[in-house]
């Protein structure tokens, strides 16, 4: 049987990982966008 307060607050940190790789793709794509980088470019 499982801990709930465990499970909640592991489910927490997943969602609080997903949220934080989610928010870091997207201002990588924005300032891709935006050309914001400085003349950095991947190739």
């Amino acid at each position: 049987m499982k801990d709930p307060e465990k499970v909640f607050l592991n489910s927490m940190v997943n969602l609080g990982k997903g949220f934080l790789d989610v928010f870091v793709s997207f201002g990588d794509m924005i300032t891709g966008t935006l050309g914001i980088k400085g003349g950095y470019k991947e190739e």
